[in-house]
């Protein structure tokens, strides 16, 4: 009995730790791109660079990459034509909505 009260309690703390950290990467989710859509890209670009050591630990390197070359892209359109920072503003967007869709707490996430 107390082996079955000891892996309850470990799978509890793991759904907890999980269902935290997804709320964490969601949020800082949320802040970036309510900061591209305010058109404050420099400081959403800012705040991935900042936490992308934290977010690398959980989300696979695939979607890593993505924001990370969209942000590199962005930086450098910002100064080109307005056409050209749009588009990299709505590809870095997507790309950490997709991040952000991919930590939602679900079944699939926990497991």
């Amino acid at each position: 009995m107390g082996n079955f009260i000891t892996s309850v309690i470990i799978l509890l703390l793991v759904i907890s730790f999980t269902a935290i950290n997804s709320t964490i990467i969601c949020s800082l989710c949320d802040e970036m791109v309510d900061l591209i859509d305010s058109g404050r890209s420099e400081q959403a670009i800012a705040l991935w660079n900042e936490k992308r050591e934290y977010i690398a630990i959980f989300v696979r390197d695939a979607e890593i990459d993505v924001v990370s070359s969209e942000a590199e892209a962005l930086g450098r359109s910002v100064s080109l034509e307005d056409g050209e920072a749009e588009l990299g503003m709505l590809r870095f967007r997507e790309s950490v909505l997709e991040i952000k869709n991919s930590e939602k707490v679900n079944f699939r996430n926990i497991f």
